[in-house]
């Protein structure tokens, strides 16, 4: 018992009220104490408004009977009760009481009113009205002194009112003034409410999203319309957010090519050594056989310095390039690609078209490297057309200054919402890829001081379309 004791008052200690506490406490109590205040003042306003009222009248009928031209006969006196509600004494000249409206209850009134009469003053009588407690109730007095020859028999005229009907209707006042304000202030701690959650809520939302990126959920993100200094913290975490996205994504496209990097120098390590040895037993054979079987030969020898370029681009890829520029034709350059690839697409039921201008100018280059550029866009049209199709290559002059060479298929195509991602490293939807092919025939491109295009092909497919200019290199 002690033990849990102990532990209450330790987490009182270091409880922390939230914000919304903080707002709403001592927004609650001020409203509270202005509700109160305004509740008291306004009660108070009306009864001493009342109270006014009736003295105004009793001073009035006190001043038009003492001073009025009307005589003080018994039946005025009490029609004027009858017709104001009033109760009117009538005072002699030495003071005893001469006529009264009074029922129950008349001597202690007549002893109050004749106290009251004592302590006037006896050139101007009393001016201001004057409270009186009774045993009925609390009243309101007036005492005027009757001028000399007005009426010889009364000294002063008392008019009496009972404050009853006042502190009723006050009463009833207050109450309803207390249920208006009651009803207003709920209004108001309801608004004071919701201003309060428009800034709470947010802020639990922003809290939560914080929450959910130390968990490592880089696509969470908060919706807000709103324009104030909260709109612009979510804007900033959300920027944040993003920022933080493209971090660890480009910190992992880093780490996947250093490992890449490292897999492929051990891949080079390997392979080089019995490749080279391959192409020189193909080399001393291609020296010892006749022209028909040399060409075979050459094929392979192509293929063999095809696979030494791809292990050279793969190990080189983000790294500065040098190129080798001559002047070549690029027809015949598609025309040794085509050579070298297309009986590969025969056995896959792929056609592959040439439509080559033949009016295009000697362009300056690196052959290899434009050479698999283009071996690189045709084994992507080819995997894209899984039970056969048609390849078009084309080549044309684009202006005075530059030439382009097209690769477009017949396969499925390219998911529009992928044609942003389609040149980024790593990226790609081949089971076993790398998804170095397209970024590194984009960078050797752009080497050139060229530029590859994609886009929808008439043919049904993807339409690959590299821009290069006639003199890029020197």
């Amino acid at each position: 018992m002690a033990r849990a004791s102990l532990l209450s008052r330790h987490a009182l200690r270091n409880w922390t009220p939230s914000i919304y506490l903080k707002l709403m406490v001592p927004f609650s109590v001020v409203l509270l104490v202005t509700a109160a205040i305004a509740w008291w003042l306004t009660t108070r306003m009306f009864s001493i408004a009342l109270e006014e009222r009736v003295n105004e009248q009793l001073t009035n009928v006190a001043t038009v009977l003492a001073k009025g031209n009307l005589p003080l006969t018994d039946d005025l006196v009490f029609k004027v009760r009858q017709l104001l509600e009033t109760e009117i004494v009538l005072i002699q000249r030495d003071g005893y009481i001469a006529m009264s409206t009074w029922g129950n209850g008349r001597d202690e009134a007549h002893r109050q009113i004749s106290k009251i009469f004592a302590q006037c003053p006896q050139e101007s009588g009393c001016i201001r009205p004057m409270p009186m407690q009774l045993p009925s109730g609390l009243y309101s007095v007036v005492l005027r002194l009757v001028p000399a020859g007005r009426d010889s028999r009364y000294r002063a005229v008392a008019v009496l009112s009972s404050l009853a009907d006042v502190q009723s209707a006050t009463r009833n006042a207050a109450v309803w003034i207390g249920a208006a304000t009651l009803l207003g202030g709920m209004l108001i701690a309801w608004a004071g409410q919701r201003i309060a959650a428009g800034i709470i809520n947010p802020l639990r939302d922003l809290a939560r999203m914080a929450e959910r990126l130390a968990g490592g959920d880089r696509d969470v993100r908060v919706e807000s319309r709103r324009s104030d200094e909260i709109g612009e913290l979510m804007g900033a975490l959300n920027t944040m957010a993003e920022k933080l996205q493209s971090f660890e994504q480009a910190l992992s496209r880093r780490t996947r090519l250093e490992a890449l990097g490292e897999m492929s120098a051990r891949i080079a390590h390997e392979v080089r050594n019995p490749l080279t040895a391959i192409k020189l037993q193909l080399q001393l054979m291609q020296e010892n056989v006749d022209k028909a079987q040399a060409e075979p030969i050459r094929q392979a020898l192509d293929e063999i310095r095809r696979l030494e370029l791809v292990i050279s681009s793969a190990l080189d890829f983000g790294r500065s390039r040098s190129l080798d520029p001559v002047e070549i034709d690029l027809n015949d350059l598609v025309d040794d690609v085509r050579r070298l690839f297309g009986p590969q697409l025969q056995h896959r039921a792929i056609s592959l078209e040439c439509r080559l201008d033949s009016s295009l100018p000697q362009v300056r280059l690196d052959a290899d490297r434009i050479k698999q550029v283009l071996l690189n866009l045709l084994v992507n049209a080819a995997e894209a057309m899984t039970t056969g199709g048609l390849i078009r290559i084309g080549t044309c002059r684009t202006g005075s200054d530059h030439v382009s060479l097209t690769v477009e298929d017949s396969g499925s195509g390219i998911d529009p919402s992928r044609m942003d991602l389609i040149f980024t490293p790593l990226h790609t939807d081949k089971k076993g890829g790398f998804g170095l092919g397209l970024p590194i025939s984009k960078e050797l491109v752009e080497l050139h001081g060229g530029t590859i295009e994609i886009s929808r092909s008439d043919l049904g497919g993807a339409r690959f379309a590299v821009l290069l200019p006639i003199e890029s290199i020197r």
